[in-house]
């Protein structure tokens, strides 16, 4: 986890929230982390190696708990209201435009009225790479016009240069957004 993600759910107190989801959680590094300071933590990613669709319940993360589920965020139904939702590096993932203006909406649904919804996602590739071929970079003002729509605040928002390397691959640096925003009640 780097020192950006950190302080994102540092200073939402994220591990005091009664619901949290992860979608795009990758291998539960968030919510293991989040769960070992007390948070209960739904983590949604399509790539876990489990099987789709059915709900693992790890244990030994006391105080707070962990469940993973396989499954794409398009297609699986988490219930909810979550007092807080988080998707770090997922909207980047999505591949096209109306992907992630269809999670978006999903994650207006999903949060609870005052609760809060932290992002994080890539909007470029320097230089481009063949391992970025598939990935659409959303335009930060598009996913925050698309949030303010959909009911949220900003509370903060900044870019940072992000540095490092996929499986064995060259090294090579991102534009990243991270932001925090709460939704209207």
């Amino acid at each position: 986890m780097n020192a950006n993600i950190r302080r994102l759910l540092e200073d939402a107190a994220v591990d005091r929230a009664p619901s949290c989801i992860d979608l795009g959680c990758g291998n539960g590094a968030v919510c293991f982390w989040l769960a070992e300071r007390g948070a209960r933590v739904l983590g949604v990613d399509r790539a876990l190696p489990l099987p789709p669709g059915v709900p693992a319940t790890i244990t030994g993360v006391s105080p707070g708990s962990v469940v993973l589920v396989n499954a794409d965020v398009l297609d699986f139904d988490p219930g909810g209201p979550f007092e807080t939702v988080i998707t770090f590096g997922l909207l980047h993932s999505l591949g096209s435009p109306e992907r992630v203006a269809q999670v978006l909406e999903r994650i207006a649904t999903w949060s609870a009225p005052g609760g809060r919804l932290l992002l994080s996602w890539l909007l470029d590739a320097i230089p481009p790479a063949a391992s970025h071929a598939q990935a659409h970079f959303p335009p930060a003002e598009v996913v925050d016009g698309a949030l303010g729509r959909l009911g949220f605040e900003v509370v903060t928002h900044w870019t940072a240069r992000l540095e490092h390397a996929h499986h064995c691959g060259p090294a090579h640096a991102h534009q990243a957004v991270y932001s925090s925003w709460r939704r209207r009640s």
